[in-house]
């Protein structure tokens, strides 16, 4: 019943503070990346957060709906799918936004935002606490307290490699089409120290994940494992 409640209040502070967001948007006619489209907010990785956010705790609200599920429904492959999203995707994603933002932020808020954005985040303190920080928060005590399956490593990294790939060639498509770079910082640097920035950043999301797999594991959630084939008897 605490984890059924724990989502669904996270599940309103997101649904309320994407609200917030597009009506801030609205009101001051803030730019977007791409004129007249809201969803082109989505090049920047804290949107994508948000969004991720609210989906996986409606989602794990309704999984937490039936607190006594049976042992076959605690290993269907629903369940499996939604254990390897949360900590592949969902938790890596949520500390990596907090990390990165408040990282840049304390060492040069010029290289993380514009001087709308600095505006946009100054007009409620909440807000951005909502964005950057309460996500890292949220994901860890999920962490603790669902006990989520751990992934297979390899499969683990294939997916968060092409949530990478996809997420840069959106960035550089807004930029490369609409002259519109996510964070000024990519604007800042050459290529060659642009390149090492995000390689920088990719190091990053992956030692999160081998983070949270280790703090997964030391709560007592083994990997999954492939069931091992079965050997028949030949007939002589």
């Amino acid at each position: 019943m605490m984890l059924l409640l724990f989502h669904g209040l996270c599940a309103l502070v997101y649904a309320y503070t994407l609200y917030f967001d597009y009506w801030l948007t609205n009101e001051f006619k803030l730019q977007l990346p791409i004129p007249n489209v809201y969803a082109s907010k989505l090049v920047w990785l804290t949107m994508i957060c948000a969004v991720i956010q609210l989906l996986y705790h409606i989602i794990a609200a309704l999984v937490n709906l039936n607190n006594n599920r049976s042992r076959k429904a605690n290993d269907s492959t629903l369940l499996r799918q939604f254990d390897f999203y949360a900590t592949t995707i969902v938790f890596p994603l949520a500390i990596t936004v907090c990390v990165l933002f408040w990282g840049l932020f304390f060492f040069d808020p010029n290289t993380l935002m514009d001087e709308q954005a600095k505006k946009v985040l100054s007009i409620n303190w909440w807000f951005n606490h909502a964005l950057h920080t309460f996500p890292s928060l949220a994901m860890i005590v999920d962490l603790v307290c669902s006990r989520h399956r751990r992934p297979s490593k390899n499969r683990a990294f294939v997916t968060i490699l092409a949530f990478l790939c996809i997420y840069l060639s959106w960035v550089h498509f807004v930029f490369y089409g609409y002259g519109f770079w996510a964070y000024p910082i990519l604007g800042q640097l050459n290529l060659a120290t642009r390149t090492v920035f995000l390689l920088f950043c990719t190091v990053v999301i992956f030692s999160i994940f081998l983070i949270g797999d280790a703090l997964n594991a030391m709560l007592g959630q083994t990997s999954v494992r492939k069931p091992a084939p079965k050997h028949t008897k030949k007939v002589r």
